[in-house]
């Protein structure tokens, strides 16, 4: 995803990309059955493990689990449809059970010359190994400021809503009852 830093070794990068290609020919799919885009999610792990959960999540288009084990690493998955502008995260943010993702649109082109082409982005975004509790995610776009402190959308709220994954939810609960008390 554009603005985001790639920290994967380059061993494994043809992996990684492989398992992405698989990931975004599934988002495909869904947008080409005209499902309305749905939520991102959590997903058990980082990296690879995480890709191929996803992969499978997204191919087989079961329902993402929404409760892990403390002691679980959990990723949270964003994505979007195809979309001639350029999407990018700006910061992802986690606050007591609160889990903001703020992302902004840019034009596709700063030559001035608008493309035709576009493109579909998802992001991994690794959080480790969290508190027992519930957690929201919020994905909230960052208006541009315009002259006099103005802020204004980019796009349409529609268009965004058609383009970007929503909201969601998830928990981290104790193993065992001992854990529940600390």
């Amino acid at each position: 995803m554009p603005g985001t830093p790639n920290t994967q070794p380059l061993g494994v990068r043809q992996v990684y990309s492989s398992l992405s290609q698989q990931i975004y020919m599934a988002i495909g799919r869904r947008s080409e059955e005209k499902q309305p885009i749905g939520p991102g999610f959590a997903v058990a792990g980082t990296g690879r493990g995480a890709l191929e959960s996803i992969k499978k999540i997204m191919e087989q288009d079961q329902m993402p689990s929404q409760v892990f084990p403390m002691d679980t690493e959990v990723s949270l998955f964003f994505f979007t449809r195809k979309s001639s502008r350029h999407i990018y995260l700006k910061d992802v943010r986690l606050s007591k059970e609160t889990v903001t993702i703020h992302y902004y649109f840019a034009q596709a082109s700063t030559t001035g010359i608008q493309t035709m082409s576009s493109t579909r982005y998802l992001a991994l975004i690794p959080l480790g190994r969290l508190p027992v509790g519930s957690y929201t995610v919020n994905i909230v776009e960052v208006l541009k400021e315009g002259k006099h402190g103005m802020h204004y959308r980019s796009v349409s709220k529609e268009l965004a809503e058609k383009l970007i994954c929503k909201s969601f939810s998830f928990s981290i609960e104790p193993t065992t009852k001992e854990d529940a008390h600390e």
